[in-house]
């Protein structure tokens, strides 16, 4: 028997007494128990960590194809078109290769950034005068 499991009937019964009475103890309780802390402060992890992560790969990335122009000729198609793919075609990826857990989310954020990055930074490269 699992003891807290959180089943969609249960969350959504605990929801729809916050939402008629959102001081009763349940919803107190969550923030007194520390719950809603914890769980709040994971989500804003895995929403810092994407980017970051995104930011890093893809101004390494950029800086690499914007300096080279026939490196850039051949990466440009295949960046722009991984940057028109959903990030919701990649939740399957993400989730058979990181498993459950914060790494796909992480992933499929990072996924999301990476590309409008790694474009912008290979166009300011290509856009600096040599020599200035």
């Amino acid at each position: 028997m699992v003891a807290d499991h959180r089943t969609p009937l249960r969350v959504s019964s605990a929801g729809g007494g916050l939402l008629t009475n959102p001081l009763r103890r349940r919803g107190a309780g969550l923030l007194a128990d520390g719950i809603l802390l914890a769980d709040a402060s994971a989500s804003v992890f895995r929403l810092g960590a994407g980017p970051a992560v995104a930011t890093v790969l893809g101004v390494a990335l950029g800086l690499v194809t914007g300096s080279s122009a026939a490196l850039d000729a051949m990466t440009r198609p295949v960046l722009l078109f991984l940057r028109m793919i959903s990030p919701l075609s990649w939740a399957p990826v993400a989730l058979g290769v990181f498993g459950i857990g914060d790494a796909p989310v992480i992933a499929l954020v990072a996924a999301t950034a990476v590309w409008p990055v790694a474009l912008a930074t290979a166009d300011g490269v290509r856009a600096v005068t040599p020599g200035t």
